[in-house]
């Protein structure tokens, strides 16, 4: 099992890409673009897993299984004013979204194509803004909760 800890969230989809319309005519067709805080933010990211990661980075194979497991910690996660003036208890604060361009990153950092991280699983939850992913190769080790999830 690799962790690897960042003290900053990924920006969310809605940050991160925005759509443009490709192609004339018949063939026009919407294609989803990096934004300029999308840019950074995956040129950042992978700078910094080949900077603090090296040998982390150097596990992964090609056609591989791996399972990438994140979570994602919000200093914020609650609505002061619920129950009485807000209508929900917790922020409209993105999770699941995010890792898309983190596990981009990864892949650009690492040299495996994101084709092979089996299994995605993010979790959102308080505490000081943060990012913690953990990779299994599903191959070799046995990740902790799968038997609760797969049954053999």
């Amino acid at each position: 099992m690799i962790l690897m800890s960042f003290d900053w969230l990924p920006p969310s989809a809605n940050h991160a890409y925005f759509t443009i319309m490709s192609g004339s005519g018949r063939s026009k067709h919407p294609v989803r673009v990096l934004t300029n805080e999308g840019k950074k933010f995956k040129r950042e990211t992978s700078a910094e897993l080949l900077r603090k990661y090296p040998q982390e980075l150097r596990v992964f194979k090609p056609d591989t299984p791996y399972a990438v497991h994140s979570f994602m910690y919000f200093p914020n996660l609650l609505n002061s004013g619920w129950p009485e003036k807000a209508q929900t208890r917790y922020k409209r604060l993105d999770a699941d979204n995010r890792l898309k361009l983190f596990l981009d990153s990864l892949k650009d950092a690492a040299g495996v194509d994101d084709s092979s991280f089996m299994d995605i699983r993010v979790v959102k939850d308080l505490g000081p803004e943060r990012t913690d992913i953990y990779v299994w190769n599903m191959e070799e080790e046995t990740l902790p909760i799968r038997h609760l999830v797969y049954p053999a």
